[in-house]
């Protein structure tokens, strides 16, 4: 668990890739994102945003909102809330998710990772757990926020040609 019994004595929490992103945050640049501080920047802006386009990049996404869906019901239950087709994110593989209103208004995006038969795992901005829980009335499902327990790190490059 990333939250500790004393965390009250706190106002932020540090990810568990703190220790290692403050070795790398040359400009000492911090922002609070979700009870959580990460760095802003590490050395320069253009060039982590050139890198990220045209080789590779890590970003610390652990303050990102993760919510995992659980039961009998989960498959029929996600290929409900979300617009794509769940059944072709096979077990162990992630896709991007879109999710609408009752007026098929976007409320939001993220990705969703299916992590074994009748489990899936959604990570947002925001939280969405009543949006989920109204939505899974009358299926076989249980939601739970899983933000605090999960780290997250991204790894962002582009694609290798194939010849």
């Amino acid at each position: 668990m990333l939250v500790q019994q004393d965390h009250y004595k706190k106002s932020y929490y540090e990810t568990p890739f703190h220790s290692r992103t403050s070795e790398l945050n040359i400009l000492n640049e911090w922002q609070r994102w979700k009870d959580y501080t990460v760095a802003t920047n590490y050395f320069r802006t253009d060039l982590e945003y050139f890198a990220v386009r045209n080789t590779t990049g890590v970003i610390d996404y652990t303050p990102m909102i993760k919510q995992k869906i659980t039961g009998p019901d989960s498959a029929e239950f996600v290929n409900r809330f979300f617009t794509r087709d769940m059944n072709k994110i096979s077990i162990g593989r992630v896709g991007y998710v879109v999710w609408c209103d009752e007026q098929g208004q976007v409320l939001d995006d993220g990705t969703v990772f299916h992590i074994r038969e009748n489990e899936y795992w959604l990570l947002c901005v925001e939280r969405q757990l009543d949006n989920l829980a109204i939505s899974a009335i009358g299926f076989d499902v249980e939601i739970e926020e899983i933000t605090d327990d999960v780290a997250c790190l991204e790894f962002r490059a582009q694609p290798l040609a194939v010849f």
